[in-house]
């Protein structure tokens, strides 16, 4: 998976969980000003909506998101959870 650093703390590709699915544009949004090809989708809920944050024409397959959100404590006992295909 191809990786992209924007600054010393950000790194593309990333996952991130939200209360709102509104808040994945709006923090893309933010961030869209040090990187205009950045791209956002969400992949997963789990009473959060999980973002995708990624850059244009790099968008990681389903196993390296899957690791991200794993990483990221979101998976784990999947009862009740829903991943959206991406």
């Amino acid at each position: 998976m191809k990786t992209t650093c924007l600054t010393a703390k950000l790194k593309l590709p990333f996952v991130e969980p939200f209360p709102d699915y509104h808040d994945i544009n709006y923090k893309l949004e933010d961030l869209k000003h040090l990187f205009p090809q950045l791209r956002a989708k969400e992949v997963f809920f789990d009473g959060s909506y999980w973002g995708l944050f990624y850059a244009h024409g790099f968008m990681p397959e389903k196993p390296d998101v899957n690791a991200m959100l794993e990483s990221a404590g979101a998976l784990g006992d999947s009862s009740g959870r829903s991943c959206k295909s991406h």
